[in-house]
């Protein structure tokens, strides 16, 4: 865990549907203490895979603070491409939207070799 406590003890954050350039950089320029990529809710139907696209271009590079990507529930059928996507990318966490069953609530488990390093956002600092 990154002793900074400033990348786990959090005031405030901001999501910003991920493809949308002038809001995420609007985001990382603000007072808030963490950015959560959103490729769910905000995100029209049609722009699900440019929302995706969007958050992988991002985190090409370290983001300037603790950074999130809200995923698609597993519902959509989206979730598992959404995760595969960031995977391994300098991000905080991975919250996954929508968990409606107890089942849901277990999914992360089976999928989490897939995710790591996720919380090792080291090279932020």
């Amino acid at each position: 865990m990154n002793d900074d406590p400033g990348r786990w003890l959090q005031r405030s954050s901001m999501y910003v549907v991920a493809h949308n350039e002038r809001h995420v950089q609007k985001a990382y320029e603000s007072e808030v203490d963490a950015v959560i990529l959103e490729l769910e809710d905000a995100v029209a139907p049609s722009m699900k895979v440019a929302a995706r696209e969007a958050a992988v271009e991002i985190l090409s590079t370290p983001p300037p603070k603790p950074t999130y990507v809200r995923v698609n529930p597993f519902g959509t059928g989206l979730t598992l491409a959404d995760v595969e996507a960031v995977a391994g990318l300098p991000i905080d966490a991975i919250r996954i939207a929508k968990t409606e069953s107890r089942e849901d609530r277990n999914r992360p488990s089976n999928v989490s070799w897939k995710i790591a390093p996720v919380g090792d956002n080291s090279k932020n600092s």
